[in-house]
């Protein structure tokens, strides 16, 4: 038996994780200043929340684009919080919303995009 597409995502998931290991701990041989190379990898959790959401929305069909959709959602909320304790969200970037405000229209629209997909899906 040959292998599934799963080995793959799973050699490429484990080849970038460990990139970021390499750029935090040799971030001058990438011509990366060490504070960046931290911000880097501490984003990284919201990061493999995210493809993995999205690898589950695009692969699976009903309920899993549902839940895909809400993973995306939670990874993009915790991006969103990493992103803010990094200090790179300015107050022009948020229109007159808080992070809180932000995070909490983030997790609506996940929610209705995850409905229209579940419904668009199903047979």
């Amino acid at each position: 038996m040959g292998r599934g597409p799963n080995v793959n995502v799973i050699a490429t998931a484990g080849i970038i994780i460990s990139m970021f290991f390499f750029i935090l701990r040799y971030p001058t041989i990438v011509n990366i200043d060490p504070a960046t190379a931290t911000t880097l990898f501490n984003l990284i959790p919201a990061f493999i929340i995210i493809a993995i959401s999205i690898y589950v929305t695009a692969e699976t069909r009903g309920g899993g684009k549902l839940g895909g959709c809400l993973g995306l959602g939670i990874g993009l909320c915790y991006l969103l919080n990493a992103v803010n304790g990094e200090g790179l969200i300015t107050a022009e970037m948020l229109s007159g919303l808080t992070v809180i405000q932000l995070q909490t229209w983030t997790m609506i629209l996940a929610t209705i995009f995850g409905f229209i997909l579940y419904g668009a899906s199903r047979q």
